[in-house]
C-alpha cells in the first residue's frame, strides 16, 4: 500500500469510527502528540533502567503505529498529498545538504 492511500484509509476508518473528530486538525494533532507522550513515557522507563528495551519493544510498535495513524489522519483531513510533499521536502533537503556535506543549518 501507498502512503497516500494509507493516509486516506486513516480517514475513512477515522470517519467510520470517530466521525465528531475525524476531520479536527486540532484534536487529531493533539492525540499524536498524545500518543508520542505514551512512546517517550516508555523510552523513559528504559532509560531510568526500570524495563529493558526488549520488553519495551512490543509496546513501543504500538505507540509507534498510533502516531503514524493520528499523523496519517491529520495529514488527510488537511488535503496533504503524503508523496508529493515528501518528495518535494527531499529534494529541497537534497540541495540544502547535498551529499554528506557538513552546511550549517
Amino acid at each position: 500500500m501507498e502512503l497516500q492511500e494509507m493516509s486516506e484509509q486513516c480517514l475513512q476508518d477515522s470517519e467510520e469510527w470517530f466521525p465528531e473528530h475525524a476531520r479536527d486538525p486540532f484534536f487529531l494533532m493533539l492525540a499524536m502528540m498524545g500518543e508520542m507522550g505514551e512512546a517517550c513515557n516508555v523510552m523513559k522507563k528504559v532509560m531510568r533502567g526500570s524495563i529493558t528495551m526488549a520488553d519495551a519493544t512490543p509496546q513501543l510498535h504500538e505507540e509507534m503505529v498510533d502516531i503514524l495513524i493520528y499523523w496519517m489522519n491529520a495529514a488527510a483531513a488537511m488535503g496533504i498529498n503524503i508523496e508529493r510533499v515528501y518528495d518535494d521536502k527531499r529534494r529541497f533537503n537534497q540541495a540544502r545538504f547535498g551529499h554528506g556535506s557538513r552546511r550549517a543549518v
